[in-house]
């Protein structure tokens, strides 16, 4: 039985992420229909062929994780993860972003003014 070669359960998760390209390329959203520590089982449309290594970005727990496909059936597909979960680091024009947004907040306060 399946179940029985995992290393850890998984649970039912209905969830979007993101497979992420090796080549810089938009991402593809799919849906996370049961996920662990280890691996997922993920909804795709049935005629996308997904490379056998990809990172897939799990948004709504801000993780990013390596994927690597274990099996594939019409419009599923079972990947493990190659490394543990990691949190996904803040890119630095987001960063930037709010920093030119903040010191922007900061200088629209202008000079001190005495109140009477």
């Amino acid at each position: 039985m399946q179940n029985e070669r995992r290393s850890s359960s998984r649970k039912p998760e209905f969830c979007c992420a993101v497979v992420q390209s090796d080549d810089g390329g938009p991402g593809l959203a799919v849906m996370v229909r049961d996920l662990s520590l280890t691996g997922a089982k993920l909804a795709i449309p049935p005629d996308l062929r997904l490379s056998e290594e990809f990172d897939l970005d799990l948004i709504s727990r801000g993780v990013i994780v390596r994927a690597l496909v274990r099996w594939r059936r019409f419009g599923e597909v079972g990947v493990s993860f190659k490394n543990q979960w990691q949190r996904k680091a803040e890119r630095s024009d987001d960063v930037l972003a709010r920093i030119a947004a903040l010191e922007a907040k900061l200088t629209s306060f202008g000079k001190p003014q005495l109140l009477h």
